[in-house]
């Protein structure tokens, strides 16, 4: 009898052992939670928090406040991130994260439901030509204390960025806004809906459901574009493509390769490409934009595949248009963009070719010519 007594009397001060630990606990972990709440206290610990990581990248990263709501949304307010030149790398007014956080305490991914801000500026620069550019400086940054370990893939449902200003300079080269200049480019997003986005190791994937904006160095009005893409270190894809202008409009598929991001500083001899076209067309005002050309006087359409560099390309299995003439087959160029230097290599079936889209080009010579196809 007093063996059952003292093993009863043993299993209830275990219980009030554990349900003890367990209550405190629990008691704990409200307050902790409860604490969070306070803005004066969410400031503190994330101040900590971005003092140890700006001294761990050599970057600047502040903000004016935050806030977070049960441990699964955080607001930022005024949040920059400077480059190691000291000027604004990002910087967003108004940055709302919606995370799931047992991701972020046990799980192989981080698991974002969404992304939000209003009022966001990324500027890219590349400062002289022993640096890279700075966002490259910044990521490797990130990563120089874990080489060894594998970084968690991010994983965000939607992005949504309302008066994005994006840029992009190459200060080793001179400007020139005579055309679509990647040494000097600028553009203001007003809105911007990406969803599905991957960030796994160094490539970064996604598809773009909404994008209308600017380029104002030369006036180019983007209507609309969506895409999926892909986004590496080496290569960039975009397929499923719809890009519309007032006066344009191009679809299919894009794929770009390079040695590194300063590639696109000297685009036309470092960048090569895969494009594949479906029933697009681009005006002649775009094309002068874009190229810095205005020898080409009709619109262009294209139906088919182009590969190689802006200085030696190829045409395949292709309906090019220009004017109200058009070829067909597969064409060879190089040369561009000095179009004096440009040698033309042609391979074609069923074509036609009318003197008066030649006439801007050859002048009274267009007289002797009869229609061709």
């Amino acid at each position: 009898m007093k063996a059952k007594i003292t093993i009863t009397g043993f299993r209830r001060v275990l219980w009030k052992i554990f349900s003890g630990i367990f209550f405190y606990t629990a008691l704990v972990m409200l307050v902790f939670m409860l604490l969070l709440q306070l803005r004066p206290v969410q400031t503190y610990f994330t101040k900590q928090v971005l003092s140890m990581v700006s001294d761990r990248t050599e970057h600047s990263i502040s903000l004016d406040r935050i806030q977070i709501s049960w441990l699964d949304r955080v607001n930022l307010k005024d949040f920059l991130i400077r480059d190691l030149e000291d000027d604004t790398l990002l910087y967003s007014r108004d940055l709302m994260v919606n995370y799931k956080v047992w991701d972020l305490i046990n799980g192989e991914y981080l698991d974002v439901e969404e992304v939000e801000s209003n009022d966001i500026r990324l500027k890219l620069t590349k400062y002289d030509s022993l640096s890279k550019l700075n966002l490259s400086q910044f990521l490797k940054s990130l990563k120089k204390d874990t080489i060894k370990k594998e970084s968690k893939p991010i994983y965000v449902d939607q992005v949504t960025f309302s008066k994005l200003k994006l840029t992009l300079r190459d200060k080793t080269k001179a400007s020139d806004h005579s055309k679509l200049d990647f040494a000097d480019l600028r553009l203001d997003i007003p809105d911007f809906t990406l969803a599905n986005l991957a960030i796994e190791s160094d490539t970064i994937s996604g598809h773009v459901i909404q994008m209308i904006g600017t380029e104002p160095n030369i006036d180019l009005e983007i209507q609309n574009f969506t895409t999926k893409f892909q986004f590496s270190n080496t290569a960039l894809s975009v397929d499923d493509l719809e890009f519309t202008t007032p006066t344009s409009h191009v679809a299919d598929s894009l794929e770009f390769f390079y040695n590194g991001l300063d590639d696109f500083g000297s685009f036309v001899d470092s960048v090569s490409f895969i494009l594949h076209f479906n029933q697009s067309k681009i005006s002649k005002e775009d094309f002068k934009k874009v190229t810095g050309l205005d020898q080409i006087k009709a619109d262009i359409s294209i139906d088919g595949i182009l590969w190689g560099t802006v200085g030696d390309f190829n045409i395949e299995e292709t309906r090019f248009g220009y004017g109200n003439s058009y070829l067909i087959g597969g064409v060879s160029c190089f040369g561009l963009p000095d179009i004096s230097q440009t040698f033309v290599l042609a391979d074609l079936t069923d074509s036609r070719v009318l003197p008066d889209d030649l006439r801007p080009h050859i002048g009274e010579y267009a007289n002797n010519l009869q229609q061709m196809g």
